[in-house]
């Protein structure tokens, strides 16, 4: 059971981590700020 919510959490995270990524390329020169924060993970 642990292991499945870890799973399920990593895939939530994995999947914010890329929409972030994303939203950070397509608003470079609105918030040049989310690149850097991003980069940090």
């Amino acid at each position: 059971m642990v292991t499945v919510a870890l799973l399920r959490f990593g895939m939530i995270v994995g999947y914010l981590t890329l929409l972030l990524l994303s939203f950070s390329q397509h608003f470079t020169h609105i918030a040049p700020g989310h690149i850097s924060w991003s980069s940090t993970l």
